[in-house]
């Protein structure tokens, strides 16, 4: 093979490593992308699928407890205590009383309308 066919060929081999690097990286970018976007989707989704409810505080109830009442099994009891005191405006030591009516967030469950696993809803 003559000197002007190798490196010929040997361009073109470059030529297509480095299309192929470019197609990969944008593959790659485009798929962190669209990652990102079906985080915040799925996020925004999450968000209008809640309902808040009130509940009236009985004896013996802590907002823990509350929580636990209506956690999802995909959810984290500490993000529900804390999303209740902020739909309440509870400061971290907020004490509940008896009596004391507070809003707190449900799931909705599709296609089975809201669930509430809370015995005592006002």
């Amino acid at each position: 093979m003559s000197r002007k066919a190798h490196a010929k060929r040997q361009q073109f081999f470059n030529d297509c490593v480095i299309l192929l690097s470019c197609l990969i990286l944008a593959f790659s970018i485009a798929g962190g992308i669209a990652e990102h976007m079906f985080g915040i989707y799925r996020q925004v989704l999450e968000q209008n699928s809640l309902q808040e409810v009130s509940y009236r505080i009985t004896s013996g109830d802590t907002l823990w407890n509350v929580a636990g009442r209506i956690l999802q099994p995909e959810e984290d009891i500490r993000e529900k205590v804390i999303a209740i005191r902020r739909l309440n405006g509870f400061s971290p030591n907020e004490t509940i009383m008896p009596g004391q009516v507070i809003k707190v967030p449900v799931k909705r469950i599709q296609d089975s309308g809201w669930r509430y696993t809370m015995n005592d809803r006002y």
